[in-house]
């Protein structure tokens, strides 16, 4: 039967009008049915001051409530203004406006949201269109922006991801980002300050590099360079440190492994003049650089005398003194280079 407006419906029942079937079944056509398993539609304006469906709800038109939307499910290709909270609300919509939407189940948009004031959900929120909000946007775990935009004037906030298109760009901000950690694919890493490229093909300069020993300056090496190693070395300069001074024939303590001697009192030493062999009493040299198998070279700094370094052991060795000048060393003061490897 033909659907009815109420004005027809009327005209079939006034005064002396005797109804036939046809109009009284489009009577009951043009009205709707609670015991309808089915779908009705209306033409125009449902207007209600509660409303629960627990099935679908398809509406061509405008949703306008007051209070509070409550649905499993609800489907509308215009818009839906909510001036109250928002329960259990799933189902695709154009645009959602409204002052307050606190929802307990997903918002799936397929066209623009605008919302006044927060939005709390503790499930999904998707859209293939734009979310635009200039307050905050929280997630309790996830954030994700597969097809469309997430444009914030205000903060973003997610307690656990947030995760960019997949065919986009990925996460663009005019503004600081503040991250804990950013898992790249490598696991949770901290990122800190960046102002060139580290890649493999890429030459980096750093002033010092710190692997535990501090902040060291890094030379060139072209071999390598441990307690194992075979290392060879076209020339080696050891910086000296301060005069230690000591008694010839006495005991003389130093530290590292290159040092400097000024030794007192020594005797008078023939020259080679006079064919006499002089065998000078020893000083014996202490220090914890030396092992018994290390080989100490010593020169004489001041006036010709040779030094012969005899009897290594460990933290120790002794030095004698000869002339290798024809005439005789009168005897005072040396200054001796020593060096131990």
């Amino acid at each position: 039967m033909a659907k009815q407006n109420k004005t027809t419906l009327k005209g079939y029942f006034e005064t002396g009008d005797v109804p036939n079937q046809n109009q009284y079944g489009e009577l009951i056509d043009s009205q709707l049915n609670l015991a309808e398993t089915g779908t009705q539609i209306s033409a125009g304006i449902i207007s209600a001051s509660g409303f629960i469906s627990n099935d679908n709800l398809i509406v061509k038109g405008h949703i306008s409530a007051s209070g509070h939307i409550s649905a499993s499910a609800i489907s509308a290709s215009s818009n839906i203004n909510i001036g109250g909270k928002v329960t259990g609300l799933t189902g695709s919509f154009g645009h959602i406006m409204g002052n307050l939407a606190d929802c307990t189940g997903s918002i799936f948009i397929n066209d623009n949201t605008t919302f006044k004031q927060t939005i709390t959900t503790s499930s999904n929120i998707s859209a293939s269109g734009h979310i635009s909000c200039s307050g905050l946007i929280i997630g309790g775990s996830e954030i994700r922006a597969f097809k469309g935009n997430i444009t914030a004037s205000g903060t973003i906030t997610a307690a656990g991801g947030i995760i960019g298109p997949v065919t986009s760009t990925g996460i663009t901000s005019t503004g600081p980002g503040v991250f804990t950690t950013i898992n790249t694919g490598q696991g949770a890493t901290e990122v800190h300050l960046m102002d060139q490229n580290v890649r493999e093909a890429d030459a980096v300069t750093f002033a010092t590099v710190d692997t535990g020993q501090g902040a060291n300056e890094l030379y060139d090496m072209d071999q390598n360079v441990t307690t194992t190693s075979n290392v060879v070395f076209n020339q080696i300069t050891l910086s000296k440190g301060s005069f230690t001074t000591g008694t010839y024939g006495g005991l003389i303590n130093t530290e590292g492994q290159s040092f400097k001697i000024t030794l007192n009192g020594i005797p008078t030493i023939p020259g080679r003049a006079s064919q006499i062999i002089a065998k000078s009493t020893p000083t014996i040299i202490t220090n914890d650089s030396v092992k018994e198998f290390s080989v100490v070279l010593a020169t004489v700094a001041t006036v010709e005398l040779s030094i012969l370094a005899f009897k290594v052991t460990d933290g120790a060795f002794s030095i004698s003194l000869g002339n290798e000048n024809l005439a005789p060393f009168e005897g005072g003061t040396a200054n001796i280079n020593f060096t131990i490897f």
